[in-house]
Order: structure tokens, then sequence, then C-alpha cells
């Protein structure tokens, strides 16, 4: 016992000189240069503005708040179930609402306030307004409207693509975006069963949803907004106690108190950290998606001897939240592209009778070009006899397509084609 006390003595004693001789040798750095990453797009005048229209129709929702009623709902918006009679009634409780919404694909612009104190739409009303237009999508399927049915699943990925675009809105306009939009992609393979589609019907359609992926200029645009929205957190110089210590040895914690907190955290140095960060993830922008760090970064001891431990461990989470970003905006890809896929098979089926032997012979008939997996940058995966395309996903293993209980479908994005119904 006297012979570990005395161990741990010696530890903290070397770290305390290491970190005093680090003290006078390496202070915080100067305030990095990011003025490439806190451009801003030119205000856009209020009645040319998606954002007002946007608000203007989450004024309108009439939402159910039974908790049961509103997962039933969202259930029907993405596929599962069907309730013809509330499905109606709800359309008609919100078709001001929904011509709202419709509007703002009309706007030349489409900017949130860049305060990030100003009164913000509601994401959740958002939502809950392409969850709308997908069950309004999949009432014209059920009457037999085609046209209504593609162009309502259209106007969601239109709407989601305009949101997640949007030059400040960071990371929670690209989230909500792109649920928006796979709100679109859901109503699309659900008219699919219901109606025969020809090659040149296919081509057109597929064509179309080629133009709703996420555009590598607009995703760095997102990302210097998530930057901007991140930086004030770098610029807070808190006691070290303020910083997330969540998940670190006791060790790391009891070392930490005796060490003074400019050297633990140096805000401008994390600061340069997280920028550069930034500009990597934006040159990666349109490349496929790795799969990025996901567990906690973790500090040791022996971390402590370097200056900035905890600002590293804090530039690292930000980070973190980039590689996230990405995947999410791969898997929205990837969705895009295996619904252009599940397109041309069913087109394919529809004509011929069988599905072809693989997903090349779809092209140029069908499609054109082949659907990619933004995940590994080649073409997606089929098994003809399972009636399954899938990703690689992020995890960067071939599952075969087989869905991963309790995880997000980043890592093993897949569409199951439904079997040919008579026409």
């Amino acid at each position: 016992m006297k012979g570990s006390l005395s161990r741990l003595a010696v530890a903290l004693l070397l770290l305390l000189l290491g970190g005093a001789i680090a003290l006078l040798t390496q202070r915080d750095g100067e305030r990095p240069d990011d003025a490439d990453l806190m451009q801003t797009a030119a205000p856009i005048v209020e009645h040319e503005n998606g954002y007002i229209t946007l608000s203007a129709a989450s004024e309108l929702l009439v939402w159910p708040e039974d908790e049961a009623l509103g997962d039933l709902l969202t259930d029907m918006a993405h596929g599962s179930g069907w309730d013809a009679e509330l499905a109606a009634r709800l359309l008609a409780e919100n078709e001001r609402a929904l011509s709202a919404f419709a509007r703002v694909t009309r706007n030349p612009g489409f900017q949130s306030p860049a305060d990030p104190n100003a009164d913000r739409t509601d994401p959740v009303d958002v939502l809950d307004l392409g969850r709308l237009l997908s069950i309004r999508s999949r009432a014209a399927a059920q009457r037999g409207d085609r046209r209504a049915a593609l162009e309502d699943a259209l106007l969601a990925l239109q709407v989601g693509k305009r949101i997640g675009a949007d030059p400040h809105g960071g990371f929670l306009s690209a989230y909500t975006g792109i649920v928006v939009a796979e709100a679109g992609l859901d109503a699309i393979r659900a008219a699919l069963a219901l109606f025969p589609l020809s090659a040149a019907e296919s081509q057109q359609l597929t064509n179309e949803l080629s133009t709703l992926r996420v555009d590598a200029d607009a995703w760095r645009r997102v990302l210097a907004a998530e930057y901007r929205a991140e930086r004030w957190t770098f610029d807070a110089k808190e006691p070290i106690a303020s910083v997330e210590l969540e998940g670190e040895a006791p060790a790391v914690k009891l070392v930490s108190l005796y060490l003074p907190n400019g050297y633990l955290l140096q805000p401008n140095n994390s600061l340069r950290m997280y920028a550069n960060g930034v500009r990597e993830s934006q040159n990666r922008a349109g490349e496929p998606c790795g799969s990025g760090p996901s567990s906690m970064p973790r500090v040791r001891v022996a971390d402590l001897l370097r200056p900035n431990a905890f600002g590293a461990r804090a530039a690292a989470l930000s980070l973190r939240e980039l590689a996230r970003g990405d995947r999410a905006r791969c898997a929205y890809d990837t969705r895009v592209e295996l619904t252009r896929a599940a397109i041309g098979l069913h087109a394919f089926e529809r004509e011929r009778g069988v599905l072809p032997p693989s997903l090349e012979a779809l092209v140029p008939s069908y499609l054109d070009p082949a659907p990619i997996d933004a995940f590994s940058g080649e073409g997606l995966r089929f098994r003809r006899a399972d009636r399954v395309i899938y990703s690689i996903g992020s995890d960067g293993a071939d599952g075969g397509g087989v869905e991963i209980a309790g995880d997000t479908d980043d890592r093993e994005p897949s569409l199951a084609l439904p079997p040919l119904s008579p026409s």
C-alpha cells in the first residue's frame, strides 16, 4: 500500500514538473485565421426567403397531440400500415399548411435567422409537414393517381434539399432536410408496388432523383455554418471543472485538479484544431465516406504531460460530430441511389417478367448512370435471388444487406423489393 502511494506521489510530482515546464515553454497560440469559414451568404430579403414561408406553414400545421396517434401517422408516412379515414381527415385539416409548405420551393433563397437567439421554426413541425406530404402521396397512390403521388413525393425531396442546403443552418438544418427528403423516398417506394413503369418513365424518374442528392458545394457551406455555430464553445475560458469529464479515469480527474486551467485548456489552439478539421471535411465533400471516429475520445494520464489535453479532447468531440454528419450525408445519398435502383429494377421486371442479372444491366435503358454506393464510391450490391439491394455501409463490411438489429441504417443501408404484383 505504501509503495503504491509512493509511486502515485512520484507520478504527480513528475506531472506537475512537466506542466510547469510546458507552461513556460508553450502557451496558447494566436487566434486562428478562420475568415474563410466565417464568410456568410448575403442576406435574403424577407419576401424572397423560404424560411419565412416555412414558418407560415408551421403555424398552420394541425398535428395530433396524442402520442400514439402521432406514432401511427409517422409509420404511415414511412410506408407501414394505412388508415385511409385518418389520412383523409388529417390532410383536409392541413390543406393550407401543405400549400404553404409547397411554396418553399418557389422562393429564390432559403436562409434561417443568422442570430442563434432568434425564434426559429421548430424542426419537429418541419418533419411533420414532410410526413404529411408523404401521407398525401400514399393517399394519391391508393386511389390510382400516379401523377399526384409522384408529385408529392418529389416535392418532399425538393423541400428537404432546400432546407438542408440552408447556408446558415448547420447540421440542424441538414438533418431536418434529410429526414423530410427521406419521407419523399418512402412515398416513392410505396407507390412503386402499385404502378407499372416503362423504361422511359424509369429513366425520367431516376434522372430527377439524381438531382436531389446532397450537393458537394452545399455541404461545404453546411460545414462552415456548423463551424460558426460551434465556434463560441472555444471562446469561453471557463474553469476546467466545466469541461466534460464523464468517462475519464479517476486518476485523470484527480491529476487535473493540480494542473493550471491554462495548461489543460487552450482555446485558440483548440479552435485551430477544429478549424483545420472542418477544412479537411470540406475537402472530402462529395467523396465516399469513411467510418470516421465513433467512440468518445479518452484522455490518459500520460496525455496530461502535453499542454491542452482537454482542449484537444473538446476539439476531437466536435470533429466526431462532423464525421457523424458526413455519415448522415452518405446514408441519405445512398438511400437516393437505392431508390433509383429499385425504380429501374421494378420497371425492368414489369416489362420482362424477370429481374436482371445485375444492376449494370439496367444501364442505359432504365437508368443512367448506374447507382453508386456513397460509402464506397463503387456500385451498389444486388442479391437477385433475395430481391435485395444494399450498401456496404459506414462500417465497410459486407453484411449481405441483412438489417442490423438495434442500429441505425448507416451500417448496412438496404432495400428489399416487394414481390411483383399483377399489373
